[in-house]
């Protein structure tokens, strides 16, 4: 037995032929994708060109094209370049990061302290009379080591590493 009327049945499938229509419409040419270059070479000599393995490449290779245009667009694109600063300046981060992790982790950690006072003291507060000056002198020594039983340290001192090196 249906409790819903022809009006449910009617709206429901109207939504549905919506629902295909839009479907069924696109937007935009087809998509075709670009034809391959079919050149042999890239240059205008026809020899062709070959990786010397064993040769360094200079730092600065884009001098090798003897081009004044781009030696220039290159330093000009390396010292208006925010984020190599901003890289630069993250690396210098990471590497004072992992220094600090080693040194308080992997070390152990001593303090110092010394202290000096001149001190009065109220005889009349014991029974006597007069006052008694004296010098009150303080030291202590404090040494502070963490054993790694579990290598927690270890493991943060590679984070650090892990952090360091990303950064390159």
């Amino acid at each position: 037995y249906c409790t819903r009327s022809r009006g449910d049945h009617m709206m429901r499938i109207a939504t549905l032929l919506i629902c295909l229509v839009m479907a069924s419409c696109t937007v935009g040419p087809n998509f075709h994708p670009p034809r391959s270059i079919t050149t042999p070479v890239y240059t205008k000599e026809t020899t062709t060109q070959n990786f010397l393995y064993h040769q360094d490449l200079k730092r600065e290779w884009w001098k090798t094209f003897h081009s004044n245009q781009i030696n220039r667009l290159v330093h000009q694109g390396i010292t208006a370049n925010p984020d190599l600063s901003a890289a630069m300046f993250n690396l210098k981060v990471a590497e004072e990061s992992l220094r600090a992790a080693r040194g308080s982790l992997l070390f152990p950690s001593l303090d110092l302290n010394l202290s000096g006072e001149r001190k009065r003291f109220a005889i009349s507060s014991v029974g006597g009379s007069g006052a008694a000056i004296f010098n009150l002198l303080n030291a202590s020594i404090n040494a502070d080591y963490t054993f790694d039983l579990f290598g927690k340290n270890r493991r943060q001192i590679e984070v650090s590493r892990a952090t360091r090196d990303y950064a390159y």
